[in-house]
């Protein structure tokens, strides 16, 4: 199944315009009693910009506060392309944001 989402862009932020992410899918998972891991792979689709068909990596952690009454923390989220020495960045929006940009 070949499925596609669009980048949800803030109000005015035209940088975003037409970015969709196709099979999206988890690579990784990790319950731990402190905290759980997670990563995912997607691909970009975004006919005639630099970030098209590239890969990028989701990683994603949450602070297990109490595992037995399902108590978590906050989650904490990074993004970077499935290159060698990518930059990493806190969101989906700041990765294209700076790799549209230039």
């Amino acid at each position: 199944m070949n499925k596609q989402k669009t980048i949800k862009e803030p109000q005015g932020n035209a940088v975003l315009h037409g970015v969709s992410v196709r099979d999206f899918r988890m690579i990784m998972h990790m319950n731990m009693t402190k905290k759980h891991l997670s990563k995912h792979i997607g691909t970009f689709v975004c006919e005639g910009m630099p970030l098209h068909d590239k890969e990028f990596i989701k990683e994603g952690s949450v602070k297990v506060i109490d595992f037995m009454a399902g108590k978590y923390g906050k989650s904490e989220s990074t993004f970077y392309l499935n290159e060698k020495d990518s930059p990493m960045f806190d969101t989906i929006e700041a990765l294209v944001s700076h790799y549209h940009a230039r």
